[in-house]
């Protein structure tokens, strides 16, 4: 996710699209932050996104070569030429259209015009305050609301709106008794002169300025930081507006984990009308409690003896506000939100859980999903940008993107074509029924021949006579009847109700290749290496009535899903022959150790079953596809090196 210049490697990426850089944290007050943070009992901590949070130390900001690096920046502009993204400008999404229970599409304003577009897969990305005032005039939230704005209830969730949750914070500031802040930089004289620097890639333009902060306890019982604190070496506003005329410091502060919940409601079903919001800050004892501490702490952290040669007086809150009482009052008077806004589509499986917390799925509904800072349960004890982030990041990796892929498109693309394949599948059945068996039994047969059975037997010192098809159709045979049938059909009853590209993979390569490689580690190496050391030992039913199987096969896939089953077919028989793969290493090594009996393969064949898994759970967190792959490829891997290792040691044996 990042490319982060400092930090342990066990805890910071190195190869993401986000750039991140560590401040500098140099001066005089910066200084005396650190000293004055080891004089209060906090401590120092190399990286607080690293192995300790707690503790104070320079912080980590999303900026490269003197620019933000913003999301837009990492994400979005490396790929804005792709020819399959488009992206509206200025428009303003009214509410997500379906079609009975499944989201088909938005319809949005650009300017006094209306318009729509139609999707697939409709994911709400539009923060704790949009995605759910999108979710509520879409017809999805408290029923009752819903009702009052005259907006038809598509899905009763009381939930969506509330768990609103945010950072509040305050700004303890400081005059500066020296002449060393960042005051002279907000001149409107130097502004040339800093914009000239930052050109050249240097001077103040270069940072934010929240360079150093910390983590803390606000009372020995926490668990963890409950508090988070910026210092700024100048006394400003977000708005701009300082605090003295000369120079100045200051500290930011405020509880990360407030127990305050407020919630979110829409006025009316117009789009434009803004919501209502209500974060109830400071409503709860506990929330209070913290608060009270927290300005404790800080002012605590600024009267350390590392501070007394620059400190002239507090500012903000100022020493009117001593008792608890005030400070309550200061807080509510004084502080400001920090644009942390969460929680109110929040994941779960509760009655009041909004979305699905492994696939973000809307509950309820079908084709809808909400990805952003609105799905969190309760909100980080630190900035969310870099969660949420992690929370895209997640849900790309469970394969949604897939779903908009061009092997995504084109499967749905045949799906809705499925009547008409079907059809035509039926008409080729009816006219092409004598040649079924025959142009079938072709196919796979050269394919078998080609792939697997050719090189290994000849290798291995078989003729061509004595290589049986019997033998390896009896797997394709039974493999099909006992593994894929039933599958077939659990999938097709299945891919109906909105399955992701990813469960597809699952259920179709996934579950039949295991079964698959279950009995043919049982049976089927045992049929190969009999017919190998014993040409026509191994018999069984190859053709017999075959075309009705065939046709039997065509009238389980007559369903809407035909196009989707067409593919796993032909997944399948691609699996097939990997795992074949599988069965010719083992005979391989066999032939190498001159073990060649049906018993010393089926251990080579649970030896290589057991590595392959214990790699994967070593591994971890892989996805199926990427399972799949591990468990095929793997083997496939070791068939091509041992036949060539084999043919090396023949060559210099002189027996080639």
């Amino acid at each position: 996710m990042e490319t982060a210049a400092d930090g342990d490697d066990r805890y910071r990426g190195r190869e993401g699209p986000l750039s991140i850089e560590r401040g500098r944290a140099q001066g005089p007050l910066f200084d005396a932050l650190f000293e004055a943070a080891k004089q209060a009992g906090h401590g120092i901590t190399e990286d607080v996104n690293g192995a300790q949070q707690e503790g104070f130390g320079r912080f980590d900001r999303n900026i490269q070569n003197g620019k933000r690096w913003s999301a837009a920046r990492a994400y979005y502009h490396p790929v804005k030429s792709r020819p399959n993204l488009e992206v509206q400008f200025r428009t303003h999404a009214t509410r997500v259209l379906f079609e009975g229970n499944r989201a088909v599409g938005v319809e949005y304003t650009k300017g006094r015009s209306t318009a729509s577009v139609r999707g697939r897969e409709i994911i709400s990305c539009g923060g704790a305050i949009n995605s759910a005032q999108l979710l509520q005039l879409s017809g999805i939230g408290p029923a009752e609301l819903l009702r009052d704005c005259d907006i038809p209830v598509v899905q009763d969730l009381p939930g969506v709106g509330e768990n609103l949750q945010d950072h509040l914070e305050v700004y303890v500031q400081h005059r500066c008794a020296k002449p060393v802040s960042m005051a002279p930089n907000i001149k409107w004289r130097w502004r040339p002169w800093i914009g000239l620097q930052w050109l050249a890639g240097t001077g103040p333009g270069m940072t934010n300025h929240f360079e150093a902060g910390g983590f803390v306890r606000g009372h020995a019982s926490a668990a963890y930081p409950n508090l988070m604190i910026h210092f700024l070496p100048l006394a400003i506003r977000y708005d701009g507006t300082t605090a003295t005329s000369g120079h100045g410091y200051q500290i930011h502060i405020g509880p990360m984990l407030s127990d305050a919940r407020g919630r979110l409601r829409i006025r009316s079903k117009n789009a434009k009308d803004r919501p209502s919001l209500q974060f109830n800050y400071l409503s709860t004892e506990h929330d209070r409690r913290e608060w009270i501490e927290a300005i404790h702490c800080a002012r605590d952290l600024l009267s350390q003896p590392a501070f007394q040669e620059f400190d002239a007086g507090e500012i903000s809150p100022g020493p009117d506000v001593r008792s608890d009482d005030e400070i309550i009052k200061w807080v509510a008077r004084d502080g400001e939100t920090a644009l942390h806004p969460s929680c109110t589509c929040r994941m779960g499986v509760d009655k009041l859980a909004v979305v699905d917390p492994d696939t973000f799925r809307v509950h309820g509904v079908e084709g809808l999903r909400v990805v952003d800072a609105a799905v969190m349960p309760t909100i980080t004890n630190a900035n969310i940008y870099a969660p949420v982030i992690m929370i895209v990041a997640f849900v790309c990796a469970l394969g949604i993107a897939s779903a908009v892929s061009g092997v995504g498109r084109g499967i749905r693309r045949l799906s809705e074509l499925n009547v008409w394949i079907s059809a035509a599948l039926f008409t080729s059945v009816l006219v092409l029924g004598p040649f079924t068996e025959l142009l079938m039994g072709i196919v796979t047969s050269t394919l078998d021949y080609l792939w697997t059975f050719l090189p290994l037997g000849l290798w291995l010192g078989a003729t061509e006579e004595e290589i049986s098809w019997q033998s390896s159709w009896t797997i394709f045979y039974w493999g099909w009847w006992l593994a894929w049938m039933p599958f077939v059909s659990l999938f097709i009853a299945r891919i109906s109700k909105g399955r992701t590209i990813r469960e597809f993979v699952l259920a179709v390569m996934g579950v039949p290749t295991a079964v698959i490689i279950i009995w043919m580690s049982v049976f089927g190496g045992t049929a190969i290496h009999q017919e190998l050391a014993n040409p026509g030992s191994v018999t069984g039913p190859v053709n017999q009535d075959y075309s009705l199987g065939i046709v039997a096969i065509l009238d389980q896939l007559a369903t809407p899903g035909v196009s989707l089953a067409l593919t796993a077919i032909t997944l399948f028989l691609l699996f097939t022959w990997l795992v074949t793969s599988l069965d010719s290493a083992t005979l391989v090594i066999c032939h190498l150790i001159e073990q060649p009996d049906a018993k010393t393969q089926q251990v080579l064949w649970g030896s290589i079953l057991a590595a392959v898994t214990a790699s994967l759970i070593w591994m971890g967190g892989v996805s199926a596809l990427q399972a799949a792959s591990i468990i095929i490829g793997l083997p496939l891997a070791v068939v091509m090196v041992l036949i060539g290792a084999g043919l090396l040691k023949d060559l210099f044996k002189g027996e080639l």
